[in-house]
């Protein structure tokens, strides 16, 4: 786990866009002023997104994004009003993946300070590393895991009351019974690190094997916008 010190907040408008332009940016997040990060993911997608995430409300309750890049489900969870946030990244904050942590600072400066942030690795949390939390974000990131069904059984430790994957889906699959795709080299996106491709029915099986009485398939969130599914596992 490393400590780091967010460097000092933009003065003025002109000063945020020069500071934006030192990023690569996933998320198109408002940082007031009229500057809005060039994101991979547009703000009208992660707006559709915020909603079906957070379809079950988070005011009042703790919540832990993992794999958090850019930091808009964290920030978008305190503005509806969790009591806590802790943004958490390893992949992406170490330069393993395109992503910079410096983005994350700088949006995290502008947009609400009291977002937390933790830089660890998955395979080193915890409930004494990171804490226990009511609400955890898994989003984009089973796909990424060779060991899948281990990781699930780690994250849900951490979960009180409910944890939240969205995930790459194969279409290939039919939708019973649960199975996966296995992509040993680049096959999906050219990406080598990009490892499975589950129908939804394997993502609630493995949720259900880790102790989560319901579990929730969104499924106007992957029917209607490609490849994507989203599943809301509560205690």
């Amino acid at each position: 786990m490393q400590q780091t010190t967010t460097p000092a907040t933009p003065r003025n408008a002109a000063e945020t866009r020069s500071r934006v332009q030192e990023y690569r940016w996933f998320h198109s997040l408002d940082l007031g002023e009229g500057v809005v990060t060039p994101g991979v993911v547009s703000a009208e997608r992660l707006q559709f997104q915020s909603e079906r995430v957070f379809k079950h409300p988070v005011a009042g309750l703790s919540v832990l994004d993992i794999g958090c890049w850019d930091g808009h489900f964290s920030f978008e969870a305190k503005r509806r009003g969790a009591t806590r946030v802790v943004g958490a990244d390893h992949f992406v904050w170490s330069d393993a993946g395109w992503g910079d942590k410096g983005a994350f600072d700088l949006a995290r400066s502008l947009i609400d300070p009291t977002v937390e942030e933790q830089v660890i690795a998955l395979d080193d949390m915890t409930p004494e590393s990171v804490g226990r939390f009511d609400v955890v974000l898994f989003l984009g990131i089973l796909y990424h895991l060779k060991n899948p069904l281990g990781m699930i059984e780690r994250i849900a430790a951490l979960a009180d009351k409910m944890l939240v994957i969205e995930t790459h889906m194969d279409e290939r699959l039919p939708a019973e019974p649960p199975a996966m795709v296995f992509y040993p080299f680049d096959e999906l996106n050219k990406d080598p690190s990009n490892w499975w491709g589950p129908n939804p029915a394997a993502v609630i099986a493995m949720l259900r094997t880790c102790g989560f009485t319901k579990v929730e398939a969104d499924e106007p969130y992957y029917s209607g916008g490609g490849s994507r599914c989203l599943i809301h596992a509560i205690r």
